[in-house]
């Protein structure tokens, strides 16, 4: 059967659309965890249909894609061809249907018709839910009739619940996606979700030796998981095993998306990208929990992308089928022309793609030398070049396959350069439209050289001296960037995390955070500089196992699991130094925790022997109308272990966080059913506001311009937008003109207002 991936064809009025879209059914479900269940997608009013494409998403941590069945043979060229279950999208939740009639012939199905099942194991917990859809993500909607109109499509149900038996907790690994050149070492994050607690997990990483070369593990964030969890015999094979148990026996929770280590390499491809795995070779993965249970585990894999080096097809090493972008060097103000040539490149019958770059160093992409039977102008979209995108799609057209040399240029993307020194990588993405490609009509995988391009000498004129926040969640960060390129007469704008932040040189005072800095000079020419302050990691007690004393007396334990930066030192209310404590009688112990970089934890625990009571301490929500105030009970007295409820629905936990303003309250009860109520109140600041306050300027160079700042939380810095970008809440001696302040609260919070200075 033949499979070709759609183009977007003519659009029809609204009205049109809606007495001829398809419906498509999915059936409501539900399944025992551990189980499987099937999901069968049925169609009404499917007439006159000559191609589709659509994406299917479901939630990876509940179901797992197992296989399809059913697929109808009463439509043209529709069988398993048209869908595409590669792993980097079904372990992610999500499948992409294409289909296309060769012949162009109207298809119809009698109302009811199931169309396709999806078979799913069900890997989520009891109570857990799905909804399984269709949407535009990661593929657009498309639904093409025998006039060649998009019709779409109205889709309804797909609910799955899981029942309340079985096991079927997961935990989901996730490795990041990395970028760097050939030389460079760069280390993949591994993050968790679902990991709730665990005792034990062992798994093998995989990953091409002649590609990358292992240099270590590291950035541990997990109790008990260090470098001797992992054996090296075999990474001359690219495979590492890693072994981890809880020290303490107890089982381990971490927040979602929580790092517990990196793997590092270094790069030695001089092209191409190669995945980072989670595999059972040589070692099962195998993931148990506090009951002794088996965790079921799903994952996204990583990868290592080599920036530049495309050069062509025949330079290209990466295997199978690839597009490669060549390298190229330019002088400022010249147009950079970067070639798209092929490796591979036999029997294909579709591909589509995105290609990216830094839109501060190129501009208003053009496409030229077209040398590919049937690419024209009008398969690209180049709407997006001003953010630094475009893609195309190509279908070959007679449906029997090209092949072409390798080597071949199939186009060139001729870009401004915008920029007077710099560098930017051009690489292939999924970002508009996904890497596919097809040969001979099936799915096949897309790899890829990606190109860069250097303008002048590619150093960036702005270097920084950087220091990062002493402890977690500190605000004493701080950049100082230097400028020696350009014409001087700089202006500045910094972001921080995506939002405008501030228009000096330096910044101080800074939380861990993402800052990029937009460097203009005197002739317009700019420059951007990225800088991450990342907070050091938090002292974290994951678990206090208290035993109250006996009616022996001064019998009483609290041993303590938990992570932060070596060494930490321990200074008890009892005066011990200790990690744990024994021999206690009943009474409250307050505990401060030092780590290496001098930070601390103030905390306390209290053992049975008197009447319980509770109280609770609050964190205040930082800027107005934010949500991440936090409210901790601390209960003394009465019997371990104790049992938290709060006013806060389901939330059963010694701390609740991500709290609105109000009043909090949680009910304490102890092991022998005592109960103790404390409340608590999280107050929210004033929203911040900024005027300006000016005096006239007669001989324009007199005026003053005051900020007036109501609200926040004080003390504030001020960034002003004149000649010297000030930072004073009074500037003075100024021309006439208007005159803008950002103004940034203790808590990060930030305001802007500005004042005209008139003569």
């Amino acid at each position: 059967m033949k499979k070709l991936y759609l183009i977007t064809l003519i659009l029809v009025g609204y009205a049109g659309m809606l007495l001829s879209q398809p419906v498509f059914t999915i059936d409501n479900t539900s399944g025992d965890p551990g189980g499987t269940v099937s999901v069968n997608f049925k169609v009404s009013n499917f007439t006159n249909i000559v191609g589709m494409q659509f994406s299917i998403n479901w939630d990876p941590t509940v179901l797992k894609f197992s296989s399809l069945s059913n697929i109808t043979n009463a439509v043209q060229d529709f069988d398993a061809a048209a869908f595409n279950t590669d792993a980097k999208y079904t372990d992610d939740g999500s499948i992409i249907v294409q289909w296309y009639d060769t012949g162009a012939n109207a298809n119809f199905l009698p109302d009811g018709t199931i169309i396709f099942t999806i078979n799913f194991d069900i890997v989520g917990g009891s109570g857990s839910t799905t909804t399984v859809s269709i949407s535009d993500s990661p593929r657009k909607i498309e639904i093409i009739d025998n006039n060649e109109s998009n019709v779409g499509l109205t889709a309804s149900g797909g609910l799955f619940t899981a029942s309340g038996t079985g096991s079927g907790t997961t935990l989901r690994m996730i490795g990041s996606d990395e970028m760097g050149a050939t030389g460079e070492n760069v280390c993949v994050e591994v993050t968790v979700q679902g990991f709730t607690n665990i005792t034990g997990m062992q798994l093998s990483i995989n990953w091409d030796p002649a590609f990358l070369t292992y240099t270590g593990v590291g950035a541990f964030n997990l109790t008990g998981l260090n470098a001797g969890s992992f054996n090296e015999d075999d990474i001359s094979s690219g495979k590492l095993r890693l072994q981890w148990n809880d020290p303490a026996v107890a089982g381990i929770t971490l927040g979602n998306n929580a790092r517990i280590f990196q793997i590092c390499f270094d790069i030695t491809g001089s092209s191409g990208s190669r995945s980072v795995q989670f595999t059972n070779d040589p070692l099962d993965i195998e993931i148990i929990d506090s009951d002794d249970q088996r965790v079921t585990f799903s994952k996204k894999d990583g990868s290592v992308t080599v920036t530049g080096g495309g050069g062509n097809g025949s330079d290209c090493d990466a295997p199978g089928f690839a597009l490669a972008a060549s390298s190229e060097s330019v002088s400022a103000g010249d147009q950079a022309c970067v070639d798209i040539t092929v490796k591979g490149f036999t029997d294909v019958t579709t591909m589509s793609t995105t290609i990216e770059w830094d839109p501060q160093v190129l501009s208003n992409p053009q496409i030229n030398n077209l040398n590919l039977d049937g690419l024209k102008e009008g398969d690209f979209n180049l709407d997006q070049g001003a953010n630094g995108v475009l893609s195309f799609v190509w279908v070959e057209q007679s449906t029997d396959g090209l092949t072409i040399a390798d080597g071949t240029r199939i186009f060139e993307v001729c870009f401004d350069v915008i920029t007077s020194s710099g560098q930017t990588s051009v690489i292939f993405s999924d970002k508009l439209t996904d890497r596919d490609v097809s040969i001979n009509s099936e799915a096949a995988t897309f790899n890829q050289c990606d190109g860069e391009v250097t303008v002048g000498n590619g150093s960036n004129p702005i270097s920084a001296s950087v220091t990062q926040p002493s402890c977690h969640g500190e605000t004493d960060g701080a950049i100082n960037i230097t400028v020696s390129g350009g014409t001087p007469g700089y202006t500045y704008q910094w972001t921080r995390n995506g939002s405008n932040f501030a228009t000096s040189e330096d910044l101080t005072n800074l939380q861990a955070g993402t800052y990029v800095v937009t460097v203009t000079d005197a002739t317009g020419a700019q420059f951007t500089f990225e800088v991450t302050l990342n907070d050091p990691q938090a002292i974290v007690i994951s678990n206090a196992t208290l035993m109250s004393p006996t009616a022996a007396g001064n019998d009483g334990t609290i041993a303590l699991a938990l992570s932060g930066v070596n060494p930490l030192s321990f200074s008890w209310s009892n005066g011990a130094t200790t990690r744990d404590l024994a021999g206690l009688g009943g009474g409250t112990y307050a505990l401060t925790i030092t780590d290496g970089n001098g930070c601390t934890l103030d905390t306390s625990f209290a053992l049975g022997g008197g009447e319980l009571s509770v109280a609770i301490t609050t964190e205040d929500i930082s800027c107005n109308g934010e949500n991440d105030g936090l409210a901790t009970a601390t209960p003394n007295g009465g019997t371990p272990p104790y049992q938290y409820a709060w006013s806060k629905s389901g939330e059963t936990g010694m701390s609740i966080s991500g709290l609105g303003r109000g009043n909090y309250s949680v009910t304490v009860t102890d092991g022998a059913g005592a109960t103790a109520t404390a409340e608590g109140s999280v107050a929210e600041p004033d929203r911040l506001t900024v005027a300006v306050n000016t005096t006239p300027s007669p001989n324009n160079v007199e005026g003053t311009a005051t900020a007036v700042v109501n609200g926040g939380t004080a003390p504030y810095r001020y960034s002003w937008t004149d000649a010297n970008s000030s930072t004073t809440r009074v500037i003075i001696n100024l021309p006439q003109g208007t005159f803008r302040v950002l103004v940034t609260d203790d808590n990060g919070c930030t305001a802007s207002g500005s004042g005209n200075i008139g003569g």
